[in-house]
């Protein structure tokens, strides 16, 4: 096992030091160790090192009794050769003994001085110029890259983060990120004053990576220092093996006996999925007998012209000149069927143009497998999981539990009958209840992206779109049988979770958002229903909501947003005011499908389109995606799902109810409205799908209101605000002791900057909360 670590001591003097390293190399065997800021240099720091469990060492000289820093390891696994170093920085040449691999291995302890630092950063780039080889770089930077890389204190240093960005990038270097906590140092100092930073990490060139694509950095638990350990494993092998869904690869498109072998899966005019699954079982069997693995097949040709090529030099001939154009010819083929798979795999979607991207694409791949891959996570009681089963136990307890209905049968409650309910007319309910077309059919497939991510049976839409001509009737055919049974088959219907991070560095599963991966077909039908209901959303839905609305922009709600701001946080008199920055907790996932129908009944869509919706939205089964396998599938009984196409349609609409009855109380006077302006609109509430801001007057009879209004709309549609991110800003003529009543009336909390809305800055000019 090869692994290395590195490690801010903050002082190798101190009684615990010894033994925490002793301690560490017993649980991590590191290979290579890393200290920084020892306080030590010259004839001490041999013969503290000395006394540590590694036979190498490489000190670099403090700067009085600052820095100091150690580059340690096993001779019995790696040769080492100190190329140059500086008080900031060690440049190693690593070969590992048992592998014969070798690379450059570059310690960091930045200097607290930006000074010295920006002369860093420009030797680094240096040493880019140099050489070539495989290369990582770790250490204690001492800097940051974004805001995400810091809690508390004063904001990141823009400029300096980009000076160092532009540092790493000019290395050709990529962030292997990180396992376990979000910070490796921290000041230790209470809540008000707590701050937290991502200082110490692990950077490769695309060389490195593709060395060793599995690495895999941990940060460790911080103890004996404010700094925690990081850990590089490069060969992390979790204890479990999950099945790897199949997927259709785009670079068969470019073998001459593909299109046959998808005529032969269809050419019986068997059913769409007896076809689909006798293609499937087939095109595994070609790829592995056939076309055979791309990667063998190079190193093979490469073999071949290599001896061809050696031969030459002494007896050319006519055979081998040619033989020697024949291979470069299939390898040629080779190296675009590679550079197509990489691709695929990247989620690249551009080319540099005149050159080979292979190595691109790979890297982009490894770095998104590595971000993406979960090893631990906290529990909900704040403690990490470390065994891969237990992960992936808790992952999918977690998920069955989210989309699991919180309904009984005698808390389902009908939708008040509104005289004033926006509702489609007869002529607009035959329109979009007409029999599906083949140009629906073949319109709705090509409006969709031909590479993006599969569901469960591997199909792109692309394949569908290639060979439409062998597959389109019975794809056409068992739509058309969908929306006349108005019932979709649950083989049609299955849905693969993707987990994708909403930040750097996740530590617990709410901390990803659970994305739906759709079959095309699937995909296909949706589409068709979404085409023939867009149209109708403007009648449906009221003027404040503007997502998914044709006509309508989201910066619209933006500046009307920053107007009201601007306006609140000027106020004065005796009336004050309060804008609310409310967040639906899971607001998709949580939506409980007894509502959708009664919404859907309310804006009176035809029956027989309400049992095709109802059938697209409850007869599916979902399986995780969990680091590239699949866990055992389970079947939801509420949400909707992120990536139906259907999916924010249907969202909005059942927003309408909550839009309705703010509006409601309003009309009745028990919620006072605020104006943009002293002689403009008034405004009750702005919505883009789940980004809920909503304004009233600031007083008990307001709060009162507000939170009935969420109660109600709660209760029916299976909603959950989350009370810790909900917050609601005041006027300044509003003041402490009635903030606080408020407060306690709403379960919310009062913030003085509610920051943003729709991705735009919302200033707050004057305001004091």
């Amino acid at each position: 096992m090869m692994n290395a670590m590195i490690w801010n001591c903050r002082g190798a003097l101190k009684h615990s030091f010894k033994s925490h390293v002793q301690d560490l190399v017993a649980d991590h065997d590191p290979k290579i160790l890393v200290i920084m800021e020892t306080h030590l240099g010259g004839v001490r720091a041999k013969e503290i090192s000395d006394t540590l469990p590694f036979q190498g060492a490489i000190h670099t000289e403090t700067v009085g009794y600052a820095g100091g820093l150690w580059f340690l390891w096993n001779t019995d696994r790696i040769e080492v050769t100190n190329l140059a170093s500086t008080e900031q920085e060690i440049h190693a040449l690593v070969k590992v003994r048992s592998s014969n691999l070798s690379w450059i291995f570059t310690a960091i302890y930045g200097s607290p001085r930006h000074r010295e630092r920006s002369m860093l950063w420009e030797n680094l780039s240096v040493v880019a110029n140099i050489h070539n080889l495989p290369w990582v770089i770790a250490g204690d930077f001492n800097e940051l890259m974004s805001n995400d890389d810091k809690f508390g204190g004063r904001p990141v240093n823009l400029s300096r983060a980009l000076s160092f960005k532009e540092c790493m990038d000019a290395c050709n270097m990529a962030d292997l990120g990180f396992h376990g906590p979000r910070f490796t140092w921290s000041n230790g100092h209470g809540v008000n004053s707590l701050i937290q930073e991502r200082l110490d990490r692990f950077f490769a060139n695309p060389g490195w990576c593709m060395l060793y694509p599995e690495a895999q950095d941990f940060h460790l638990t911080r103890c004996f220092s404010d700094h925690c350990p990081v850990l590089l494993d490069f060969h992390p092998h979790p204890n479990c093996r999950l099945d790897r869904p199949f997927k259709f690869q785009s670079f068969w498109l470019s073998d001459n006996s593909f299109p046959e072998l998808v005529r032969n899966a269809w050419a019986n005019h068997a059913g769409l999925y007896d076809s689909i699954k006798k293609f499937t079982r087939e095109v595994k069997i070609w790829n592995r007998d056939h076309f055979g693995n791309i990667f063998s097949k190079k190193k093979r040709l490469l073999a071949r012209l290599s001896g061809i090529q050696r031969v030459m030099a002494d007896r050319p001939t006519y055979f081998l000149v040619n033989l020697e154009k024949e291979l470069r010819l299939e390898l040629n083929s080779i190296l675009k069927q590679e550079e197509e798979l990489w691709a695929l795999k990247s989620r690249i979607n551009w080319m540099i143009q005149g050159d080979r991207n292979t190595s691109f694409y790979h890297v982009s791949t490894l770095i998104r497998r590595k971000h993406n891959k979960i090893l631990n996570l906290k529990n909900n009681q704040g403690d990490w999981i470390n065994d891969i089963t237990e992960v992936m136990d808790f992952v999918r307890d977690h998920i069955i539990k989210l989309f699991s209905t919180e309904l009984t049968f005698s808390s389902r409650s009908t939708l008040l009958s509104d005289p004033v309910w926006p509702h489609i007319s007869e002529v607009e309910a035959n329109y979009i209840n007409t029999p599906v077309s083949d140009e629906e059919i073949r319109h709705a497939l090509w409006s969709l992206k031909p590479f993006k991510s599969p569901g469960p049976d591997g199909l792109h839409a692309g394949f569908f779109q290639r060979f439409w001509l062998v597959v389109g009737h019975s794809v056409s055919k068992e739509i058309k049988n969908i929306f006349q049974e108005k019932r979709i088959p649950s083989s049609l219907n299955q849905t693969h979770i993707a987990l994708i991070p909403k930040i750097n560095g996740p530590e617990t599963v709410g901390n990803f958002r659970p994305i739906s991966l759709c079959n095309t077909v699937y995909k296909i039908i949706t589409k068709i229903i979404v085409t023939r209901i867009r149209p109708l959303m403007e009648k449906l839905v009221s003027p404040f909501q503007s997502a998914f609305v044709p006509g309508r922009k989201g910066v619209d709600n933006a500046i009307i947003a920053q107007e009201i701001i601007h306006t609140v946080s000027r106020k004065k008199g005796k009336i004050g005011h309060m804008i609310i920055k409310v967040d639906l907790e899971k607001a998709y996932d949580r939506l409980e499908w007894s509502f959708i129908r009664e919404v859907l009944q309310e804006a009176r869509f035809p029956s027989d389109l309400i049992q095709v919706i109802m059938s697209c939205v409850s007869s599916t089964s979902s399986s995780i995606l969990f680091n590239g396998g699949v866990l055992d599938p389970f079947f939801p009984s509420r949400g909707v799902r992120q990536g139906d196409p259907l999916s924010p349609y249907l969202f909005i609409l059942c927003m309408e109810v909550l839009g309705r009855i703010i509006e409601e109380k309003s009309a009745n006077g028990v919620w006072n409205p605020v104006k943009a302006s002293k002689s403009g609109p008034t405004f009750t509430n702005l919505f883009f799908a789940d980004d809920l801001l909503v304004f009233a007057k600031a007083d008990a009879a307001n709060c009162n209101s507000v939170r009935e209004a969420f109660d109600e709309f709660c209760t029916r549609s299976g909603q959950k605000i989350n009370y810790s991110k909900t917050k609601v800003f005041f006027s300044p003529n509003v003041n402490s002791d009635q903030r606080e009543e408020f407060c306690d009336i709403l379960g919310f909390q009062s913030t003085s900057n509610l920051k943003s809305y729709l991705g735009f800055p919302l200033r707050h000019a004057g305001a004091s909360n």
